[in-house]
């Protein structure tokens, strides 16, 4: 239990930090519209989902690309960066359990080099293809 409060009190003040070192011009506090996001949004913005996900951060032709956070109603979250509205590059999921990976995504999959931390504390490091680790 302790684990899961530490996680939501970082995943807090990463939000707020994020929030207040951006300026009122880089828009991250400006809410998108459905509508906006379908006829191409370019920017940068705050878009709540129907679930109550939300998703802060970079948006190009209406899609989550370049830096941003996503944040899941159960509690998860994805911080980093996005390419064509899927998680692409370096980024860090971290699950409502306490589990987390730090490492590469490609094609909203972990692909490449990174670090898996399970609620238990052990670490399964290396390369990962397709969402599957194949060693080290």
């Amino acid at each position: 239990m302790n684990n899961y409060i530490r996680t939501i009190k970082l995943r807090i003040l990463f939000l707020v930090l994020l929030i207040f070192s951006c300026s009122s011009s880089d828009n991250v506090d400006d809410i998108i519209s459905y509508d906006m996001l379908i006829n191409g949004y370019t920017g940068k913005g705050t878009y709540i989902y129907d679930d109550s996900s939300k998703y802060v951060g970079e948006y190009l032709n209406g899609m989550r690309h370049g830096r941003g956070i996503y944040s899941y109603n159960d509690g998860e979250m994805y911080e980093g960066q996005f390419k064509y509205d899927k998680k692409h590059g370096k980024g860090k999921y971290s699950y409502s359990d306490g589990e987390s990976y730090e490492g590469e995504y490609k094609n909203d999959m972990m692909h490449g080099y990174g670090i898996y931390i399970f609620s238990d504390g052990k670490i399964l490091k290396g390369k990962w293809e397709k969402a599957n680790f194949v060693g080290k």
